[in-house]
């Protein structure tokens, strides 16, 4: 339209891609004239099961995970960009319950969008947390191990 420039990037990267687990994530960057935004999809399949899997897959089915995750995600949050960038609880722990996981061979990997739990516009940063910290919140039989 006029002089403005429109368009979409996409871009992906794979995190894991074995006999057990293939988890890939697509970054989309658009910029619409004055407004511009920033998503990421993530594929994890079962490649054991064929099919897709989720949370309900990898975690127990006690809450605790959840406490345990949101916890660990605001404080490496805040050791990434500082503890003056205020997350929100209960907007983290949506992204924690979301489709933004991605898991590799020895750790996950949550990625935390900024507009998501802060309000501010960009990407966000990735949040790694190991499997052995993860341990005694994952089911014995989790497509990931």
């Amino acid at each position: 339209m006029g002089d403005q420039r429109f368009y979409a990037r996409r871009s992906y990267h794979i995190e894991r891609f074995d006999d057990h687990v293939a988890s890939l994530a697509i970054d989309m960057f658009d910029y619409a004239g004055s407004h511009e935004s920033y998503n990421q999809e993530i594929i994890n399949w079962d490649m054991r099961q064929s099919r897709p899997f989720t949370m309900a897959d990898v975690f127990n089915r006690t809450q605790g995970w959840k406490k345990f995750v949101i916890d660990y995600c605001i404080a490496k949050v805040n050791e990434q960009v500082g503890e003056d960038l205020s997350l929100d609880r209960d907007e983290v722990g949506q992204v924690v319950t979301s489709q933004y996981w991605r898991f590799g061979t020895d750790k996950a990997m949550l990625y935390v969008p900024f507009s998501a739990v802060t309000g501010l516009s960009g990407p966000g940063t990735d949040v790694a947390i190991p499997y052995k910290v993860l341990k005694p919140y994952l089911k014995a039989d989790a497509p990931v191990l």
